[in-house]
């Protein structure tokens, strides 16, 4: 009994240290991630076309960055990329900064729900486990702080993996039930 009282102790400030931390990092790592790059640039060239022009996309990000006013680069079918950008411009008023905030409350809600998932289905003590890999890991805090194509996909794999999760542990629920 003490040594479950002990995990639940430790679990607890292993969590409240992970949130504590990652609020920091993510006020630290904000003004640091982003900007600077060339495909941010080009990424917001080509939204920028596409607000301009009232255009919903339907192609995604380029494969190769070239010059931002030829349009002679290959591009990533599917847009949710640049409908995603679009929509976080158009609730930030068109303020850039105010974009990548909402852009980082877009991208972290998917993990908070595959957290809750994890709490749920595993049990505490794993939660905060968890939650110190995936809210501290520092490509995750810099896939939350820009827009990048890839980072969608990163953000989305975590609704995938509560899906599947649940879709695997009904599936054997069910052969139980019949069996």
């Amino acid at each position: 009994m003490n040594s479950q009282k002990t995990l639940i102790c430790i679990s607890a400030i292993l969590l409240i240290l992970s949130i504590f931390l990652t609020i920091f990092n993510r006020i630290y790592a904000f003004n640091k991630a982003g900007t600077d790059f060339v495909d941010f640039m080009t990424h917001f060239y080509d939204m920028k076309q596409y607000y301009k022009n009232n255009i919903i996309p339907t192609t995604g990000a380029r494969f190769e960055m070239g010059p931002m006013l030829k349009e002679v680069a290959p591009r990533v079918p599917g847009g949710f990329f640049y409908i995603h950008y679009l929509l976080c411009y158009k609730l930030a008023g068109e303020n850039i900064e105010l974009t990548r905030v909402f852009n980082f409350i877009t991208m972290f809600i998917p993990a908070l729900i595959f957290l809750f998932w994890i709490y749920k289905r595993f049990g505490f003590s794993i939660f905060s486990v968890l939650s110190v890999l995936i809210l501290f890991n520092i490509y995750f805090v810099y896939t939350n702080n820009i827009f990048y194509n890839p980072n969608i996909t990163l953000s989305l794999s975590f609704l995938f993996l509560t899906l599947f999760g649940e879709y695997i542990y009904i599936y054997i629920y069910m052969r139980k039930i019949i069996i």
